[in-house]
């Protein structure tokens, strides 16, 4: 499991280069460029600096080196905190068996196999991209960044 440290890190390259790019689309949209292209990636990036930025101080706030949250087996879920609704996650481990729920009371359940997304998206592994967001937008389960990195990195390998 990546420490609290590296998480922190590598969340602050991810907003700088978020703000980065942000920036190149600005210029573009208010010197001599614009159009609806600019102005949605625009939008989209200032968006995803804010969701980055609250990812940053969660972890900053909730995490510890120490896994809280880890599945049957003992791995580290790559969520280690809870919400108002479940978080969706995944093992901290080079290939999943199953897909987890973190309770906001804490407890940890695995996700039910005849959820339509799973049955029709699962893949050697791992799950698409679309049926993991699919399968939390459908039940009202809360989807971070962070498991959504693992899920394309996870689906990209395989």
């Amino acid at each position: 499991m990546k420490s609290k440290e590296t998480l922190l890190n590598e969340l602050r390259d991810k907003i700088k280069e978020a703000r980065q790019a942000r920036d190149r689309f600005e210029i573009a949209v208010f010197y001599n460029k614009p159009d609806l292209l600019n102005y949605t990636a625009f939008d989209t990036l200032n968006k995803r600096i804010v969701e980055l930025e609250t990812h940053y101080e969660l972890i900053k706030e909730t995490y510890s080196d120490t896994p809280k949250y880890v599945s049957e087996d003992g791995v580290p879920l790559v969520s280690q905190y809870t919400r108002e609704v479940p978080v969706l996650t995944v093992e901290d481990y080079e290939k999943w068996y199953d897909l987890y729920l973190i309770m906001p009371d804490g407890e940890v359940k695995t996700v039910d196999w005849e959820q339509k997304e799973l049955r029709e998206g699962w893949r050697d592994h791992c799950i698409i991209p679309y049926n993991m967001h699919k399968l939390a937008l459908t039940n009202g389960w809360y989807l971070g960044w962070e498991v959504m990195d693992r899920v394309y990195e996870m689906y990209g390998e395989y």
